[in-house]
């Protein structure tokens, strides 16, 4: 107490709900059981336990190249309107049905350039 390391006090708490995060993510666990002792280990655990959750529910919502807005879908969105794939690729999910019909007509578009 009283020394220049209480300075990261509630610093090390996201260091620690960081850590957990990425071990989680890095080793694809389904779930974890955490040891804590402390007044930043355990809210460090508990609150990488809320934020792995929320960033589940939320950013991930559904199924496709990424189930948000976000690179994939973009990128996807973006090569569609600028002619650069075939219309109405962009948008179907990746488990639909017609992703192969249009993997196919894309092939056979690109023969036919």
């Amino acid at each position: 107490m009283g020394h220049e390391g209480m300075h990261f006090s509630l610093v090390s708490r996201e260091v620690i709900a960081d850590s957990v995060e990425t071990v989680m993510s890095a080793e694809r666990l389904d779930g974890s059981v955490l040891l804590a002792g402390c007044d930043k280990s355990l809210p460090g655990m508990l609150m990488s336990r809320d934020d792995v959750d929320t960033i589940e529910r939320a950013i991930c919502p559904g199924e496709g190249a990424c189930g948000g807005m976000y690179t994939a879908n973009t990128m996807a969105s973006a090569a569609e309107a600028l002619g650069m794939s075939l219309p109405g690729s962009a948008a179907p999910p990746a488990p639909d049905k017609r992703r192969d019909g249009y993997a196919r007509a894309s092939g056979a578009a690109w023969l036919n350039c």
